[in-house]
């Protein structure tokens, strides 16, 4: 019933577009807000991993609610393997998940962590090493799901593999500020490089620091944002608007 539509993603905007020609659509991707660049910088000044190290390689999975237990799933087999073949890897999980049976193979490699606030979340990620994003890439649920967890991560100089899904095509440079994997031989292999080369994972890191912080914050313009800001202010001074505020004040 509406006219104009506001997504977060380029993929909803494609989806809404084609079933819905006529409608204004608006596409304003998530961006870290100012309090979560300052938490991170934050985080980052006061970092003392001394006590999570002890020569063991941290891949982070981050769920933000308890519908990510298929996500997780596509990947099991990989990490399980991984982590059989690499003792010193631990799964450190920071959320709600229910993961299978067959992982109490490698219990003692596995670390859980209750929900937390946005505030702590940036203290969390940087005990990983290793960011991952898996996602059901036929699924157009997570299709439609925005690349925040590359930024989260990346801010804070933690390199992602994810999967290859419309959002991270757009924010992934593959091989260059984070992996992009398309089926389990990708994730096997992006992973088991970044485990073995800390130097490689501080160089992604790095980029994927600078690319968060150059187009996924909310502290610079963004295009679309001004677009949409302009459309605001244009309805605002329109005469029907400026009737119906007479009518209600």
């Amino acid at each position: 019933y509406v006219e104009n539509c506001i997504v977060s993603t380029s993929y909803l905007s494609k989806m809404l577009n084609r079933r819905y020609p006529q409608k204004n659509i608006f596409v304003l991707a998530n961006k870290l807000s100012k309090k979560q660049v300052y938490w991170a910088q934050k985080a980052l000044s006061e970092k003392n991993k001394t006590q999570f190290e002890n020569g063991r390689i941290r891949i982070g999975y981050f769920p933000g609610s308890n519908s990510h237990d298929m996500d997780f799933e596509t990947i099991s087999d990989v990490l399980l393997k991984i982590m059989e073949e690499n003792n010193n890897v631990v799964l450190m999980i920071v959320g709600p998940l229910n993961i299978s049976g067959h992982f109490s193979k490698v219990k003692s490699q596995i670390e859980r962590h209750p929900f937390v606030s946005l505030k702590k979340l940036s203290e969390l990620i940087l005990y990983a090493d290793i960011n991952i994003v898996p996602l059901e890439i036929d699924n157009p649920f997570c299709q439609s799901k925005s690349g925040l967890k590359f930024f989260e991560a990346g801010i804070l100089k933690i390199p992602t593999v994810a999967s290859s899904t419309d959002s991270y095509c757009q924010i992934i440079e593959n091989g260059t500020n984070g992996f992009l994997a398309k089926n389990n031989d990708d994730w096997y292999n992006y992973l088991t490089i970044l485990i073995k080369n800390k130097e490689l994972r501080d160089k992604i890191g790095a980029r994927a620091q600078l690319t968060s912080l150059e187009k996924h914050t909310t502290q610079d313009n963004h295009p679309e944002t001004e677009e949409f800001v302009h459309f605001i202010k244009e309805k605002l001074m329109s005469p029907a608007c400026k009737v119906h505020r007479n009518l209600q004040y």
